[in-house]
């Protein structure tokens, strides 16, 4: 499998680090869930029903982003701490845009930038080339 198809997300509910390879290094692009501390006290104000709708408005609005950024790659690596990346998977497996897409789910401990990179390395290594 060619690696410019490939692309790796560590993700959890609050932020998502999007990663691909180029002339072997690691870009990253960030999308951030809006739904914050600061949104669930001020929605929490109102009440816990708004609470909860703004939760799964904003939710949905970062899933969305996310999928945007990878509608165009054949292989996607979700991989974090969370359930979040089942989530994801679920949306997009909703969509027949990915159904020929091979997704992988890995369950992983949090990991700083660099042991992300070395995960995502020796998935390449051992999964597609």
């Amino acid at each position: 499998m060619n690696v410019n198809t490939f692309v790796a997300i560590y993700m959890d509910h609050s932020s998502a680090q999007v990663m691909r390879l180029v002339n072997d290094t690691i870009q990253t692009e960030t999308i951030d869930c809006q739904f914050n501390h600061h949104e669930k006290v001020k929605a929490l104000h109102k009440s816990e029903n708004i609470m909860h709708n703004k939760e799964q408005q904003l939710q949905s609005s970062y899933y969305h982003a996310i999928k945007e950024k990878v509608k165009d790659y054949a292989d996607i690596l979700l991989f974090g701490t969370t359930t979040a990346k089942a989530e994801l998977q679920n949306i997009l497996k909703q969509d027949p845009q990915f159904n020929t897409v091979k997704i992988v789910l890995s369950q992983t401990d949090k990991m700083t930038e660099n042991q992300q990179h070395a995960f995502i390395k020796n998935h390449i290594k051992t999964h597609l080339v």
